[in-house]
């Protein structure tokens, strides 16, 4: 049996509304709020795209959403949206005013710099990327991180992932060493960081 959210979109939607009670809510609105009416956004490692069905269709923007998981591609398409299959260590991100990239960014510890580099490649106004962050260092109790390992593994895993978190100095650090930092913003509630990004796409007149 799969105890990964990432097989179930209805598991992964729970998943979120525990881990972020009760600043749920909060951590799409920060993002959705930096988002101009009308953009094309690219999701990548979307999820359940929840941060389109409630928050950006109601802005106008174009959205792809990407994902790894057969399960959310699949629930995705059923449900009318624009969902692919994709896998972010091999392919390349479509071009997109905002590339966004929510919750995902750690299943790549220690290598991300070159994963911030693709997003950046394809945007032509901005990143965002929003991270959950923990307290400091090596501050998890071990059976609760071997359980939160197993439960938050990619169903695309190849051995690599090891269950890491960024702390917000290590996060910060990363996004201020990228060319182009605009800013970042720790969401209410504390668990989590948004940072921004210029596009290296940028529009010609």
């Amino acid at each position: 049996m799969n105890l990964s959210m990432y097989a179930s979109p209805k598991l992964y939607t729970l998943a979120m509304r525990v881990l972020y009670w009760p600043h749920f809510a909060d951590r799409y609105r920060v993002v959705a709020d930096l988002i101009p009416p009308g953009s094309t956004v690219v999701d990548a490692c979307c999820g359940d795209a929840y941060i389109y069905t409630e928050y950006l269709q109601r802005k106008g923007v174009q959205y792809v959403g990407l994902d790894s998981s057969p399960a959310m591609v699949k629930a995705g398409i059923e449900s009318g949206l624009d969902i692919r299959l994709w896998n972010a260590l091999e392919e390349e991100v479509p071009t997109a005013d905002v590339v966004l990239m929510q919750g995902a960014l750690c299943h790549f510890i220690p290598d991300t710099a070159p994963i911030v580099k693709k997003l950046c490649v394809a945007a032509r106004e901005m990143v965002i990327i929003s991270e959950p962050i923990r307290p400091k260092p090596h501050s998890d109790v071990p059976l609760l991180s071997k359980l939160s390992k197993t439960f938050t593994q990619p169903l695309n895993d190849n051995g690599s992932y090891r269950g890491d978190r960024f702390t917000k100095e290590e996060l910060q650090n990363l996004l201020q060493a990228m060319p182009g930092f605009i800013s970042s913003q720790v969401v209410p509630g504390g668990r989590e960081m948004v940072g921004v990004l210029h596009g290296q796409k940028r529009k010609t007149s």
